[in-house]
Order: C-alpha cells, then sequence, then structure tokens
C-alpha cells in the first residue's frame, strides 16, 4: 500500500511522488557537485598564479597544480553526465534546465549551449 501511494501522481504534470523525490535528490547532489567545480576552479586558476610568480617552481607545488586539474576535471565530467542524465529523465523541469544552463555557462563556456537550455526552461515557466 506505501508504494501504490508514494507512486500517486501529484499536480497538473503528474509527477508521482517517487520522482519528485528522485528528481529533488539527484538535483541537490548535482548543484552541490556544480559548486564543487566552480571552487576548484578558482583553487586552479590560484595554483597557477602562484605558480607563474615563481621563478623555479618545486615539484612538490606541480604536483599539487596536477592534482587540483584532475580533481576539477571529474568533478566537471561528473556534473555533465549528472545534468545529461537528468535532463533525459526530467525534460520538464525549468529549475533543472535553468541550473544546467548556469553549469554550461560558468564552467564549459558554452553561451550557446547555455542559451539553448534558457529556451527550453522558458517553454514551461507558466505565463
Amino acid at each position: 500500500a506505501y508504494q501504490e501511494d508514494a507512486g500517486l501522481c501529484l499536480g497538473k504534470d503528474s509527477i508521482s511522488a517517487i520522482n519528485l523525490m528522485e528528481v529533488s535528490s539527484k538535483l541537490d547532489h548535482v548543484r552541490k557537485t556544480h559548486q564543487e567545480c566552480v571552487s576548484l576552479l578558482k583553487r586552479l586558476w590560484r595554483a597557477a598564479a602562484a605558480v607563474k610568480r615563481q621563478a623555479a617552481p618545486s615539484a612538490e607545488t606541480m604536483e599539487e597544480l596536477v592534482t587540483i586539474f584532475d580533481r576539477a576535471s571529474e568533478a566537471v565530467s561528473h556534473a555533465s553526465l549528472c545534468y545529461e542524465d537528468l535532463v533525459v529523465k526530467f525534460p520538464g523541469s525549468s529549475s533543472l534546465l535553468l541550473d544546467y544552463a548556469q553549469f554550461c555557462e560558468d564552467i564549459l563556456n558554452d553561451q550557446i549551449k547555455a542559451s539553448k537550455l534558457r529556451s527550453g526552461a522558458d517553454t514551461f515557466e507558466p505565463a
């Protein structure tokens, strides 16, 4: 009976309670990953600037720079995959599309994709 109740449709868009919980959980996760990307990229730029100021950077400093780069690259890839999966599962979520557009703009530097996502989100916004 609980599973039946949890699967009941909510609202005019007929999203089930289970789907709502899933999208909320995954959206929270991808937003945290998005913020992690921002933090890691800031850290990467700071580390790169510090290396540039040094006449002869140490091997340890260079290793730290590579480590930050690797972590940032992994976080960006993970967030991209999460956003893509969520858009496939929940293509009608305007907040998801807007968050993904912001990610494309801030992290991927892909203005065209960001614009397309924002246009898609506009079609789902109530008038």
